[in-house]
């Protein structure tokens, strides 16, 4: 019997931003590498240089969590602004 490697799928950039965006908000993304392996988890393959860049595109920032590690947010747009097409 073999065992099958996790299913990956090829995703666009927003798609995958989008992803980036929702992992922030549900887990402490403390580094890089960690929002990388919860990609995988989720079927996106991913190198840390790509994460950078997204994060950076989405205006991810660290901000101070309770125990005083850091971890990556996205600050939340204001409700009247307009995504941009």
């Amino acid at each position: 019997m073999s065992v099958r490697p996790p299913r990956t799928t090829r995703t666009n950039k927003a798609q995958r931003q989008h992803r980036i965006a929702r992992l922030l908000e549900e887990h402490r993304v403390t580094n890089q590498a960690h929002l990388v392996e919860l990609l995988a988890e989720d079927g996106t393959d991913v190198n840390v240089s790509t994460v950078s860049r997204d994060l950076e595109e989405l205006g991810a920032i660290k901000v101070r969590i309770p125990g005083g590690e850091t971890a990556y947010a996205v600050p939340e747009l204001p409700k009247e602004q307009v995504a941009p097409e």
